[in-house]
């Protein structure tokens, strides 16, 4: 592992679990799938807040899908 300042890691320290999400999504974005559907499934997740920790379900998530399949008709 990196070596971290000492300030650096009190600022780390101080952030909220969102905060570090945050952060790690801007410093090590998540890979993307190739397959387009699945990219799509991805960036309604994103758009919709369903990604985050704690509020996505699969239900939710399908449901999502079916009213963005409706949309793109």
């Amino acid at each position: 592992m990196a070596e971290l300042s000492p300030e650096a890691e009190e600022i780390i320290a101080a952030m909220s679990e969102s905060e570090v999400d945050l952060l790690l999504a801007r410093t090590r974005p998540p890979e993307e799938p190739a397959d387009p559907k699945q990219r799509a499934a991805a960036a309604l997740r994103r758009s919709r807040g369903l990604d985050r920790k704690g509020r996505a379900d699969k239900q939710t998530a399908a449901e999502a899908l079916r009213a963005y399949a409706k949309g793109s008709r």
